[in-house]
């Protein structure tokens, strides 16, 4: 079928080097259909679902699970607080979520809050990290990474939303 899912058309989208690679396939935007047939927020239950089916089989398996929330930064100029980000209400659901489960979680928007996101974004086209917002976001996820690896008895405990402020 044509009809390539959301997150696919997003990858394809928003993701130069992955289109470029794409296109080297021979895959192109005349390969499939481009349209979204949900918003995020009609999406966001599938979401929840999906992450609950990867926390089992992780448990099945005796893998870790935490899950690393990165924002959508599409928004312009400087985003003051995190209470004004487009989707807060989703990002308060998915720490509900989290902290229900006892699944550990990184969130990644404090860190972007009052800078320029024309400097951690490569484009308005292409929402990746630039070196510097990978530096940004990388400090902090360096920590919380250690903490699920070699925990000690200073490490966050399972199913804590973390949201450096």
């Amino acid at each position: 079928s044509p009809d390539w899912a959301e997150w696919q058309q997003d990858v394809y989208w928003q993701c130069y080097i992955c289109r470029r690679l794409l296109s080297l396939c021979n895959v192109s935007d005349h390969l499939f259909l481009n349209y979204r047939k949900r918003s995020y927020e009609e999406a966001f239950p599938e979401a929840l679902r999906i992450l609950e089916k990867t926390r089992l089989l992780a448990k099945s398996r005796g893998a870790k699970f935490a899950v690393l929330n990165i924002p959508r930064f599409t928004w312009e100029g400087v985003l003051p607080n995190v209470e004004t980000y487009q989707y807060f209400e989703m990002n308060k659901a998915l720490e509900r979520w989290c902290v229900g489960k006892g699944v550990s979680c990184y969130d990644t928007l404090p860190l972007l809050i009052g800078k320029e996101i024309s400097t951690i974004r490569r484009s308005k086209t292409d929402i990746h990290f630039t070196y510097l917002g990978h530096q940004v976001v990388g400090l902090g996820l360096k920590d919380f990474l250690a903490s699920l690896i070699r925990p000690n008895k200073n490490s966050r405990p399972p199913g804590e939303f973390v949201s450096v402020r």
